[in-house]
């Protein structure tokens, strides 16, 4: 049980250590954190950094990550991707028109995982 239970926390720090490098290398490339919907890189990127700036706002997020987080220039503040959050949402609210619903399909990768 034991054994389980820290090779589960393991795969869960390599997938955060993993999602964290490909963000600082989005820094790296574009400067700073601003996501726009042109963004083709890490998939869950975005939605990964807001769930790390919604947890560090309510004071959930473990010590050592919300360090790491700081020191590499994220704020808990959303503007990080507000930018992206108002693109996929005219681009929802554009699909609602023409297709009268808010199913979106899953070939539609970016907006359906927005979603």
């Amino acid at each position: 049980r034991i054994d389980k239970a820290y090779s589960a926390a393991n795969i869960h720090q390599r997938k955060w250590d993993e999602m964290f490098e490909h963000l600082l290398k989005y820094k790296d490339s574009h400067g700073d954190f601003s996501f726009d919907s042109t963004y083709r890189g890490c998939d869950g990127l975005v939605n990964w950094l807001e769930k790390q700036c919604r947890e560090g706002r309510a004071g959930r997020l473990d010590d050592a990550r919300a360090r790491r987080l700081q020191e590499a220039g994220v704020t808990w503040d959303s503007s990080h991707h507000d930018k992206y959050w108002r693109e996929q949402f005219d681009k929802l609210k554009a699909f609602k028109k023409k297709n009268g619903h808010f199913r979106v399909p899953k070939s539609d990768k970016q907006l359906s995982s927005w979603t």
